[in-house]
């Protein structure tokens, strides 16, 4: 059973606080296990005061860890009819897909997804790609189109499955489920994970006009498979990629991992190195001095990265010194992200 709070800092008349959350019952299933709940009927208004992110704990959620599997993470059964989870790794992820019932797979990431194996399991793939600063208009339209009018239940995912597919979530959650905005936010900040920094995407959940049917209906989108990213956008898919590999090899002083033997830190190294020098040379015209600041300094550390653990496979340095590297490379990231994603 599902309670709610005051925020001590954001006055809402108690009547309509119930009326918004009162119904809101709907739970996940983490476990992948029970029975589903039945649908709810609850109101979608958009919240008008208080921070979105606040917003997000005025409904107090049971604790519910995610479902995991080496091919597939932070899955949430939001409801019968909306998942949540990571990129989908492999054929192992998608025959568990199919296994939850799932018609339609959104990905909100920059990645092309890998629409035919998806099709061999019998579900379509639909690609929107959003940033992490929150959901546009447009998209905010094709989002709820393509919850409107194709077969659920749907996956809805970005790469990590923590903010921007909780985020595109949330909207089927207020547009299949009838949600309230208030609950639509908690489920994002209690469970799936949503970070405090990302409060665009809270706020296109909170307070978002979301289109009527009729103005779906009319809206021309034929949901492609594949919206492929160019320029500097682009160059940041594979990168991400390569970065967050390294990240979790660093945690074993860049051994193979036995469950993923074929990501090598030495490959994904040079993978990096060398998608920084493509980046230097595409057109950053609508970025600042300071991106390309940050952008030198990740060329010198993800070469040196690279240079260094050449020499480990040699037996000729320590790691600490790629370490070292790699804390670099994050931190000229970080740094940048805060300005241009966040």
């Amino acid at each position: 059973m599902l309670t709610t709070k005051m925020s001590l800092r954001v006055l809402v008349p108690v009547t309509l606080f119930t009326t918004l959350v009162g119904c809101s019952s709907q739970g996940a299933r983490g476990d992948g296990g029970g029975e589903k709940a039945a649908p709810i009927v609850a109101s979608a208004m958009p919240v008008e005061v208080g921070s979105a992110y606040e917003v997000a704990e005025r409904v107090v959620l049971p604790k519910l860890a995610p479902e995991d599997h080496s091919s597939l993470h932070n899955v949430f059964e939001l409801s019968p009819n909306i998942i949540s989870g990571s990129e989908p790794h492999g054929e192992e992820a998608f025959r568990i897909l199919q296994a939850k019932g799932v018609r339609t797979i959104l990905s909100v990431d920059g990645k092309v997804p890998d629409a035919e194996a998806a099709a061999r399991y019998g579900m379509r793939y639909v690609h929107i790609p959003i940033q992490y600063k929150g959901i546009s208009k447009s998209e905010v339209a094709k989002i709820a189109k393509t919850f409107r009018e194709l077969k659920g239940p749907f996956f809805v995912h970005c790469f990590h499955g923590k903010h921007r597919g909780p985020a595109a979530a949330a909207l089927g959650r207020l547009v299949v489920d009838s949600l309230s905005r208030e609950q639509a936010v908690a489920e994002m900040r209690q469970w799936c994970g949503t970070a405090k920094s990302y409060d665009g995407l809270y706020e296109t959940i909170a307070r978002t006009t979301i289109p009527d049917p009729e103005s779906t209906a009319r809206l021309d989108f034929d949901f492609p498979a594949a919206h492929e990213l160019e320029g500097v956008a682009g160059a940041m898919v594979p990168l991400v990629r390569a970065h967050d590999h390294l990240k979790d090899l660093v945690k074993r002083d860049f051994a193979a991992d036995p469950e993923h033997p074929d990501v090598d830190a030495l490959q994904e190294a040079t993978k990096l190195a060398s998608l920084f020098e493509r980046m230097n040379a595409l057109d950053s015209s609508d970025y600042g001095d300071d991106f390309r600041g940050w952008l030198k300094d990740s060329i010198r550390a993800s070469s040196d990265l690279r240079d260094h653990l050449r020499t480990m496979r040699d037996g000729g340095a320590e790691a600490s010194l790629a370490k070292k590297a790699l804390a670099q490379v994050s931190a000229s990231c970080k740094a940048c992200h805060d300005v241009y994603r966040n």
